[in-house]
């Protein structure tokens, strides 16, 4: 059985994997997995799904059924977890496009702005709970 709600993101970004480390902090119910864009099961995931693997410039929601990528998968994972809905909410009112075109601004700097690790899996050490929110 899949999971419901999967967040697909650059595991060799620290950025991203700092970002992944909130979510599981904020994530009091565990309903959220995760998954290197980088990992045979996220690439074999996307294909079966999209038809097509993807590169790694975006971070990608999976939500029962639906795919939300940049700017929105972020709101609608925040949205889900319940948390920052007065925040989200304001940003909700900037243009979608306008929140996307920052998105991607952040994105193509990140690795210079952040830095990146050398391995996709190099993220923080997981306590055995932890183990079961990635998917591999």
């Amino acid at each position: 059985m899949e999971p419901n709600y999967i967040v697909f993101f650059d595991g060799i970004c620290r950025f991203c994997n700092a970002s992944i480390n909130l979510l599981i902090n904020l994530d009091q119910e565990k309903k959220l997995k995760f998954t290197s864009l980088q990992s045979d099961w996220a690439q074999d995931f996307l294909f079966k799904k999209l038809k097509k693997k993807t590169d790694f410039q975006t971070i990608l929601y999976y939500r029962n059924g639906t795919f939300y990528e940049k700017s929105e998968a972020v709101f609608q994972i925040f949205r889900d977890l319940n948390k920052f809905v007065v925040l989200t909410s304001i940003f909700r009112l900037i243009p979608q496009r306008l929140c996307d075109f920052l998105y991607e601004r952040l994105a193509k700097n990140r690795y210079f702005l952040f830095g990146k690790h050398e391995n996709y899996k190099a993220c923080r050490r997981l306590t055995p709970d932890e183990k079961e929110l990635f998917l591999e």
